[in-house]
């Protein structure tokens, strides 16, 4: 029965620069989870969004196939009291049947939206409760920019925490291996009785304590000490470069989500403006054919360009949102006081 122990002196801070280094891929990993599950919030919030505008592009569809279809009635009703000829008629049922083509497609992206949102929530298709999801509402708006950011709220983006710790680890691994080349020094400790007599062995006077200082240090390595010295500052400044890399990369990516939004706003209310006037023309283009002003294919090319503007704008507003999105994950979770709970 006895008892030894080491107690290592840490001179030239081995053992200190270690648990930094540990530390510091601790605090890297944490930045990981983070970035997954902003990558993840923003999959869900771009699923959920493409959703929408399909479903609201499905619904404009219907609403075109019904128009397409009442100047179907009108055309089939001309022709038969023989107010216009059979080519109106051609014509009409040919934008009927080009717009019942164009919505089976978007059926099936819906249904390929819900399945994708189904797996993004760890749930199968069959299990996904969609009916909340369906609104008849626009798309909603984001939450408004203020009038300038701080560079500082880049600094909140995971994969620029995660570069600046693992800088941070490859740092303090240059001191483990520097503190690699000098002597190691412990102090021993052991503890052994020295009877065979059961009831004596805890007795102060039948224990034999040994203490000292012990030291241990490498003759010849071959060099392989200051290799690993070499190599962990080599590592240090890749991960430097790296680091600094990332920063101007996510700089970067905010310019670029700045740019979209700004574009793609002034485009949405172009075709805004230009949905205005489409419908006033088509209502015009009716109202003469009634009348019997001009032919039928004025009117179809009328709905036609409706129907493509009112796409086009449920898809601007898409790309609006979406850009928001980008702009969120640019800058790290929200350019509001947003913050995603570490578990460590």
């Amino acid at each position: 029965m006895g008892f030894n122990a080491s107690w290592e002196l840490d001179l030239f801070g081995e053992t200190r620069r270690r648990r930094e280094s540990a530390q510091a891929a601790a605090d890297a990993a944490v930045e990981n989870r983070r970035g997954i599950l902003i990558s993840l919030t923003s999959a869900v919030a771009s699923t959920y969004l493409s959703f929408r505008a399909t479903e609201l592009r499905l619904r404009i569809a219907h609403e075109n196939l019904d128009i397409a279809r009442e100047t179907q009635r009108l055309a089939h009703h001309a022709f038969e009291s023989g107010e216009r000829s059979h080519l109106d008629v051609s014509e009409a049922d040919g934008r009927v049947h080009g717009v019942e083509a164009s919505i089976p497609p978007l059926q099936a992206h819906l249904e390929e939206l819900e399945h994708a949102l189904a797996v993004l929530l760890s749930q199968t298709p069959a299990s996904l409760t969609t009916g909340e999801l369906h609104s008849d509402a626009a798309l909603p708006d984001p939450p408004p920019l203020p009038a300038a950011l701080p560079s500082e709220v880049v600094a909140q983006r995971p994969d620029i925490r995660r570069a600046e710790r693992e800088y941070a680890q490859s740092n303090a691994n240059v001191g483990v291996a520097i503190a690699a080349l000098y002597p190691h020094f412990s102090i021993p400790v052991s503890i052994s009785p020295t009877t065979s007599m059961v009831h004596e062995l805890f007795q102060h006077a039948s224990l034999l304590w040994r203490i000292g200082l012990d030291a241990s240090q490498n003759v010849y390595t071959g060099g392989r000490l200051t290799a690993n010295v070499d190599a962990a500052r080599a590592d240090k400044q890749a991960a430097l470069l790296e680091y600094e890399q990332t920063v101007i990369r996510a700089f970067g990516e905010v310019e670029d989500a700045l740019s979209s939004q700004r574009t793609e706003e002034l485009r949405y209310q172009a075709l805004t403006t230009q949905l205005a006037d489409n419908r006033q023309a088509v209502r015009e283009a009716q109202q003469r054919y009634q009348r019997g002003e001009v032919g039928l294919l004025p009117v179809l090319d009328d709905q036609e360009i409706l129907y493509t503007t009112q796409d086009a704008q449920v898809t601007s507003d898409l790309t609006r949102a979406l850009a928001d999105i980008s702009l969120f994950k640019a800058l790290g979770g929200n350019w509001q006081e947003v913050t995603l709970h570490d578990e460590r």
